[in-house]
């Protein structure tokens, strides 16, 4: 069988317009106002966090904090201050075991909050960087360039 015109693709096919009208996501319980922005308001400076590749490798040479297995540790960063792909400052920071067949180590466990609830593990956390920091410039081997923060001396 063979056409005698093509298909008529022109208006047949289009959807008439129509006026649209947004709609709300929600409706509020009761009307809200919009925040106000000051003009006094001064943006809050970060310190920029640490890198040390040197500091890094000394950590992960240590035994595990928490159960002072050895050879095992890896260079674990406290979870508090970090972002979405950020991590903390690498002072703040402490050696926790790696996964081994059959045991989850302590590090898997601490990232994924299994550990410590999240109110002790912010005190445990910082308790943990402060003695690995201690330690390592007790020991005389903080690398050139880095210096001791004010939390750590604290206490």
């Amino acid at each position: 069988m063979k056409r005698s015109a093509p298909m008529n693709r022109g208006r047949g096919f289009k959807r008439p317009e129509r006026e649209r009208v947004p709609q709300p996501v929600y409706k509020l319980a009761r009307p809200c106002s919009a925040a106000v922005i000051s003009t006094t308001a001064t943006p809050v400076l970060k310190l920029n966090p640490v890198r040390s590749e040197p500091y890094r490798r000394l950590v992960a040479a240590l035994p595990c904090i928490r159960c002072g297995i050895e050879q095992l540790s890896q260079h674990a960063h406290g979870n508090y201050g970090k972002g979405m792909a950020l991590k903390t400052c690498d002072l703040y920071s402490f050696p926790l075991c790696a996964d081994q067949p059959g045991r989850v180590g302590c590090h898997t466990g601490h990232d994924q909050g299994a550990l410590l609830p999240r109110e002790i593990r912010r005190e445990v956390e910082a308790e943990w960087a402060r003695r690995t920091l201690l330690g390592i410039v007790a020991e005389g081997k903080l690398p050139a360039g880095l210096s001791v923060p004010v939390w750590a001396e604290a206490s």
